[in-house]
């Protein structure tokens, strides 16, 4: 699944150049939890647009286009209506879910396809956007006509130039990019995995015995125990053992080392720049495996961008830099 990049999102938000329902579309979220977030962190939105200066400006896109057909959300499948060409952008409102217009004739789409195109772009569900659309046929048989429609291949084509012009009206400036990689370079890898040294079972159990967790452990145990034929264990060491306790420096059996354990803690609760470096995670055979952006690389770009590697100072010669720190020795070797 891809990263969420709720930066962006809120920065959109905030200059309300787009409705709520086209920035959750672009950036692949629902609107109900946008508006959550939104709640929970204090966005505020700008001056929205008045409703009057919406119907201004859809005259104005209407007046210079002809011979077009409009994908409307209010629309029934078997209607038309004029359209914005294909690289103009498109109004929106509060009340529409998204507006985009293409021209079918460009991509050879009857009316019914370029009704299915636009209720994909809302809902990216194949089957859902085929209903909508108008197509009759239902369950297996409609999935299947579903994913048929969608492989189309002037279809597809149409999907990937909307989704396209969708990311074309986010702003994301040069600071923006820069802010990313600050973030990625100087996040906290320990923020997503931990190597811990933890306490072993005797390390606080009385006079350093073997200590259980609860009674119901130690009751498991023995009657394990009696199964196996083997002697009963003992509970000498108490209860109340923690798994996630530091080890005790005067423990005999591990010599206050513990054991180590691999901990990788909540993703929900990391910090900003931890989400930065989060790239998602994979369960293999080996186990599971957390993934993260190159901080090398971001660090490499973000110097680049600062002008710290300029191959034409020194004739592509390395920069040297001088020590600032007096270390032990060096004036002897210059006595000598």
């Amino acid at each position: 699944m891809a990263r969420i990049n709720w930066e962006a999102i809120e920065q959109v938000y905030r200059a309300s150049q787009l409705t709520i329902e086209a920035i959750a579309e672009a950036h692949g979220v629902r609107y109900e939890t946008i508006i959550r977030r939104a709640k929970k962190y204090g966005w505020v939105r700008g001056k929205k647009v008045t409703k009057k200066s919406q119907k201004q400006n859809a005259q104005k896109v209407t007046k210079k286009v002809t011979k077009k057909v409009t994908i409307c959300d209010h629309l029934e499948p078997e209607k038309s209506g004029m359209s914005t060409p294909p690289n103009h952008p498109t109004n929106q409102t509060e009340n529409s879910s998204i507006q985009l217009s293409i021209n079918p004739d460009e991509y050879g789409l009857s009316e019914r396809q370029s009704r299915y195109v636009f209720e994909y772009l809302k809902c990216r569900n194949k089957y859902e956007a085929y209903k909508k659309a108008g197509y009759s046929c239902e369950g297996l048989t409609g999935e299947a006509e579903a994913r048929r429609i969608h492989r189309n291949p002037s279809v597809n084509r149409a999907i990937k130039y909307a989704i396209q012009a969708q990311l074309a009206r986010i702003e994301f400036d040069a600071d923006s990019v820069v802010r990313e990689w600050v973030s990625i370079a100087t996040a906290d890898p320990n923020e997503l995995s931990q190597l811990r040294r933890v306490n072993c079972r005797h390390c606080w159990g009385d006079k350093h015995h073997y200590q259980w967790k609860d009674e119901a452990e130690f009751f498991t145990a023995e009657s394990q125990s009696a199964k196996d034929n083997v002697p009963p264990p003992s509970d000498r060491g108490g209860y109340g053992f923690t798994s996630n306790d530091d080890p005790n420096p005067d423990c005999p059996k591990c010599n206050g080392e513990g054991h180590q354990e691999l901990f990788l803690p909540d993703t929900r609760d990391l910090s900003p720049s931890a989400r930065k470096l989060y790239a998602g995670a994979k369960q293999t055979k080996n186990g599971l495996e957390i993934q993260t952006r190159d901080q090398d690389g971001a660090l490499k770009l973000l110097a680049q961008h600062l002008g710290m590697f300029n191959k034409s100072d020194n004739n592509n010669q390395p920069i040297i830099v001088n020590n600032a720190l007096d270390l032990p020795g060096d004036d002897d070797d210059e006595e000598d």
